[in-house]
């Protein structure tokens, strides 16, 4: 990919450099010598350093380091600012961090330093950045013809492709396409970690754990991953196994305010009752709105009023959290307050019933993802439920199909 050291010194000073070696060792020359050998040295650190972080991001690339492969790249690309592979590997990289406007900005400077003729590999990256941005549906088909063909960057695809269906809760399909992926690469991290997170939300726990354990034998400091393996096991209460790894946690990412919460809920099942108060009530003080953090604070308080400030709050924040809200119904029930209890049961028994809704349409969309009919009854659901992001996605969507769909006026059959 890259220049030799040789091809990196610019024309001038290779010029400059023949002369010097040509004149006789007046003083002028032995000047010269001199500023020359800074420049070379200057031009090799800068090659070097160059060349390093292009390694370091491949590197952070390949272990699911976005972030580190994001500020690898960025030194690199002040090196080397018209290198198109690692444009691309930029581009890729904002893919995954789900930063569009950045991957759209990269690929756009790979068009520039292409001058417009499209690659055969550029073309894939803006095919996969259309998959990933909504229009999966109009690139599958040649996305399919490349696998199909034993692309050279089948795991590429398989990659986006698999992120996309990840994206639009379609979780089965999300599924093949991830285990085809590692038949062909059976220890790729990222792999194992979309698999664990995608098994998890089709309820195969078991099978969630081993491949978030596996990810971690691999790779110790994929954090958000053992984030998401503390959660299981507090929920199975196994609790000295999530301690051990709230303990690595805490010494990586203590501020984070998922681990923070989720050491609070280790401590409550330790009955360390105080210890986890304390930390809550810390996390509540730097976000008071942290809905989860108000629910966890409101079942570790004795006095059923208080218990309530905490469990209303928490529902203001986000108004269909289940947990929370029969958490309210209890709460109002201890207190004798029938009638309130009872509106509360009912505000509760109705989210269930939309939660059970939307996952019922999303299981349809399964198979049928063009159908505009229940994108738009996936989106209502969805903003219901407060989460906006999601809803604004499916309604795109939505009016994107039911545009499809419509029937084209056909300009010759019009009458003079």
């Amino acid at each position: 990919m890259f220049a030799s050291y040789h091809d990196l010194l610019s024309q001038p000073l290779r010029i400059a450099w023949e002369f010097v070696l040509r004149r006789p060792k007046t003083g002028l020359a032995i000047v010269a010598g001199g500023v020359l050998l800074t420049c070379v040295a200057a031009w090799g650190a800068r090659y070097g350093w160059g060349k390093y972080q292009w390694s370091a991001a491949e590197q952070a690339a390949q272990e699911d380091r976005l972030e580190d492969a994001r500020r690898h790249l960025q030194a690199c690309l002040n090196v080397w600012p018209n290198k198109l592979q690692v444009r691309l590997l930029a581009v890729r990289i904002a893919r995954l961090r789900s930063d569009f406007q950045e991957a759209l900005f990269q690929l756009q400077e790979c068009n520039r330093l292409q001058r417009g003729k499209i690659t055969d590999r550029l073309q894939l990256e803006w095919d996969l950045f259309r998959a990933q941005t909504g229009d999966l549906l109009e690139v599958e088909s040649r996305l399919q013809n490349r696998l199909e063909k034993q692309d050279p960057q089948t795991s590429l695809i398989l990659e986006a492709v698999a992120l996309s269906f990840m994206q639009d809760h379609r979780f089965q399909v999300a599924l093949g396409i991830l285990n085809k992926w590692l038949e062909q690469e059976p220890n790729n991290i990222r792999a194992l970690d979309w698999r664990g997170w995608v098994r998890a939300k089709l309820d195969f726990k078991l099978e969630a754990v081993q491949d978030y354990e596996r990810v971690l034998e691999a790779s110790p400091n994929h954090w958000k991953t053992r984030v998401r393996l503390v959660e299981f096991l507090l929920l199975d209460h196994k609790t000295l196994e999530a301690a051990s790894h709230l303990e690595v946690l805490r010494k990586s990412h203590g501020e984070d305010e998922n681990v923070r919460l989720l050491l609070a809920r280790c401590l409550a099942q330790q009955v360390k009752t105080g210890e986890a108060q304390r930390l809550l009530d810390g996390l509540l003080g730097v976000n008071p709105d942290n809905a989860r953090a108000l629910y966890e604070r409101g079942k570790l308080t004795e006095e059923p009023a208080n218990q309530e400030l905490y469990f209303r709050k928490a529902l203001r924040t986000k108004p269909a959290y289940l947990e929370a809200r029969f958490a309210l119904y209890t709460c109002l029930q201890r207190q004798h307050r029938p009638k309130e209890a009872a509106r509360e049961l009912d505000y509760y028994q109705k989210a269930k019933e939309e939660a059970e809704a939307l996952k019922t349409i999303m299981k349809k969309l399964e198979t049928e993802p063009r159908n505009p009919a229940l994108l738009a009854q996936a989106a209502e659901l969805l903003e219901r439920a407060g989460n906006k992001k999601l809803a604004e996605h499916f309604l795109h969507k939505a009016f994107a199909q039911n545009k499809a769909q419509q029937p084209q006026p056909n300009m010759f059959s019009r009458e003079p």
